[in-house]
């Protein structure tokens, strides 16, 4: 997903920009920004555990939202973890 189409969805999403002001209050108090995403950033056909480094491909209209907001995170925020709940 390329940087221009996160930030049209971002800019059209209420709950996106909660996130983008969420970045600007880490990145000017130095703080951390812990964003919760999903195990459905990937597209569910795997037969063993998944790792971090597996590539997602999501499936779902969730899922898709769910990783552009991961691309925002990694591409916009200073300090950041992403935890993918199952």
């Amino acid at each position: 997903m390329s940087r221009k189409l996160v930030l049209q969805r971002f800019r059209s999403d209420k709950p996106a920009r909660g996130l983008f002001g969420r970045r600007i209050a880490a990145r000017e108090t130095g703080a951390k920004l812990i964003h919760i995403s999903t195990d459905y950033v990937f597209p569910g056909n795997e037969s063993r555990p998944l790792t971090e480094f597996d590539a997602p491909g999501p499936i779902s209209a969730y899922g898709r939202t769910k990783y552009a907001g991961e691309l925002f995170v990694k591409e916009f925020a200073d300090r950041w973890f992403i935890l993918r709940t199952a």
